[in-house]
C-alpha cells in the first residue's frame, strides 16, 4: 500500500482515468486498487467487488 501511495503521489498522470477524474492505481501483489482524484483517496477497494461499488459510499 506505502508503494502505491508513493507511486500515486510521484506520478498521478501515470493511472488509467476510470470515472470523470477518478483514477485507478492497482496495489502490486494484492488484488486491491487504491482509487483517487487530484491524490485524495477515495476508495480502497479489492479488485475481485465491483468497482460501481465504491462510487455509492458517501
Amino acid at each position: 500500500m506505502r508503494r502505491a501511495l508513493a507511486r500515486i503521489a510521484a506520478t498521478p498522470d501515470a493511472f488509467l482515468e476510470v470515472h470523470p477524474g477518478v483514477r485507478e492505481a492497482p496495489v502490486t501483489r494484492y488484488p486491491y486498487a487504491v482509487y483517487f482524484h487530484r491524490i485524495n483517496v477515495v476508495a480502497v477497494f479489492h479488485t475481485s467487488r465491483d468497482p460501481s461499488a465504491w462510487q455509492s459510499r458517501g
